[in-house]
């Protein structure tokens, strides 16, 4: 993301995606798919964020990839639960995983991007 200066013409979106864990990565996934749909979502300059909405968050802000490829990862963080993007020397996460995965949310959503 570039930085956005204080004398810029041009307007622009400033998001602010709160927490709530997975639930929260999933309601700002739609919310981005809202902005995306409307051809909004290259306005958006700054974001805000905190807990589950800075997971999604730094996706945004640091996956260099169009938003298809985008929302297909953020599915599948959904679907696998984070600990699965960890690396091996993590051992001692994974061992508590079940506590990490979001499966109140997986089974009570029915998202779009099934592939």
């Amino acid at each position: 993301m570039s930085r956005v200066s204080a004398k810029s013409s041009q307007p622009f979106i400033t998001l602010a995606l709160s927490g709530g864990g997975s639930r929260a990565i999933a309601f700002h996934l739609g919310c981005l798919r809202a902005l995306h749909d409307r051809n909004l979502l290259d306005k958006v300059k700054v974001v805000s964020t905190v807990s589950g909405g800075s997971v999604i968050g730094a996706c945004f802000a640091y996956w260099d990839v169009e938003f298809a490829e985008f929302d297909r990862r953020v599915v599948r963080i959904l679907r696998n639960g984070l600990t699965d993007q960890l690396p091996g020397r993590c051992s001692s996460v994974k061992k508590r995983q079940r506590y990490l995965r979001p499966y109140s949310v997986l089974h009570s959503l029915r998202l779009d991007s099934d592939q």
